[in-house]
């Protein structure tokens, strides 16, 4: 083919001369099989999370080596060794090719124990890979291998001249004389400094000790005073804490009796209004039946017949007991007014009573004694303010049924 023999220019090596299609279909599976074991490694053991730019390197030659053995069977496309050339040329101009000495020095890693990710991490340095952004993800004993990896990379690309080594073995030598002698005026210098430090601290002692028993009584006396300052904080303590107790003990009542206080008020104001209306209703019911029972009752009057007696009886009779059921309602209406009005004013008192034990509290003003005595009538049994004695409807009935027992009286 026309293409061949191709020739590609290579970093620190001989070009790489291809004479046909065969040649360099072999070589570049080569390469492959070279590079293989990159595959099977778990990258971020080896402390990197993205290989995009390896990996768009290995997939020059193995697009190659596609473009090749397409070449052999599709020889009407003119395209594919052109191709497989611009891909060689990007694979060999990174310096990585198998015979290349950076190549065969990252392969020589994987002898090494953990070799393998040693390997991995100076390729993935080389290419100018991202490490991890969490490193917690990477086995801890992995680490290590990987700063090795990368490490050795960096000494590779930075590695000395055989005669810089050796002067700098010579500077080395000389510095470490230097040093020697440094060190041996530094000790002399620190014993001397020793020993001064010493005596100081024996003419330190002696003045310490003329000095303890003029300032122990001093410290008996900071003793005393800390141990009474220490007693008055403890003592803030527990009536704080006593205070807290107390406050949260009467709190939730106060808050109880507060709302109930606000609902029998509101309760009141509406049996107040209820009451009020009825009176008014009743009355003018009550006036209309008197009204009504007088102009029968004179009616009858003027008939003359005999029965008037017995009409008027029975009139009365219904009017006493209209009468009877109209207050006795109303009565009700006005007990039950009162007896929210009762209880309204029986939470409140419980709440001022809460209330004002709390300031005394907080201002210390309150002992145990006190305590129960307010405490007491403050959770005492509620009474809701209605008398239990009660007068039915039977009253005016009652009466009614002694008179006509006896007419007489």
């Amino acid at each position: 083919m026309s293409d061949f023999p191709m020739t590609i220019e290579r970093p620190n090596q001989e070009p790489l001369v291809l004479d046909n299609v065969e040649s360099a279909i072999a070589w570049t599976q080569a390469e492959k099989d070279f590079w293989a074991w990159t595959q099977q490694i778990n990258y971020q053991h080896a402390g990197y999370g993205d290989t995009s730019r390896r990996d768009e390197w290995l997939n020059q030659v193995k697009n190659a080596n596609n473009h090749l053995k397409l070449s052999t069977t599709e020889k009407g496309n003119a395209s594919l060794v052109p191709g497989a050339r611009s891909a060689l040329i990007n694979y060999c101009e990174r310096d990585l090719s198998s015979s290349s000495p950076r190549a065969q020095y990252v392969n020589g890693m994987r002898t090494q124990p953990n070799g393998d990710i040693m390997a991995a991490a100076a390729l993935c340095a080389y290419f100018g890979e991202n490490t991890l952004p969490k490193p917690s993800s990477q086995p801890p004993h992995l680490r290590y291998f990987s700063l090795r990896g990368q490490t050795a990379m960096a000494l590779y690309d930075a590695m000395l001249p055989r005669d810089a080594m050796e002067q700098a073995s010579v500077a080395i030598n000389r510095m470490s004389d230097a040093n020697l002698k440094a060190r041996q005026e530094f000790l002399q210098k620190a014993s001397d400094a020793f020993a001064s430090f010493n005596s100081r601290i024996e003419e330190m002692n002696r003045e310490f000790a003329e000095n303890v028993d003029a300032h122990a009584a001093s410290i008996d006396e900071e003793i005393r005073r800390v141990n009474l300052a220490k007693d008055d904080l403890v003592k803030q303590c527990n009536e704080t804490r006593d205070f807290y107790t107390s406050a949260m003990e009467v709190q939730a009542p106060v808050e109880y009796w507060k709302g109930k206080g606000v609902r029998h008020k509101k309760a009141a104001k509406w049996w107040g209004f209820a009451l009020l209306f009825y009176a008014i209703f009743g009355t003018l019911l009550l006036a209309g039946l008197f009204y009504g029972a007088y102009t029968h009752a004179y009616e009858l009057a003027s008939t003359g017949e005999n029965k008037f007696s017995h009409l008027l009886l029975l009139i009365s009779a219904a009017i006493a007991a209209a009468t009877t059921i109209l207050f006795w309602v109303g009565r009700f209406l006005q007990r039950l007014y009162l007896s929210e009005r009762h209880m309204a004013i029986d939470a409140k008192l419980r709440e001022v009573m809460a209330m004002t034990y709390l300031a005394l509290s907080a201002k210390q003003q309150v002992d145990e004694k006190d305590r129960a005595l307010v405490l007491a009538p403050l959770f005492r049994a509620g009474t809701d303010g209605i008398i239990q004695e009660d007068t039915g409807l039977d009253s005016a009935m009652a009466m009614l049924a002694r008179a006509l027992e006896n007419p007489k009286r």
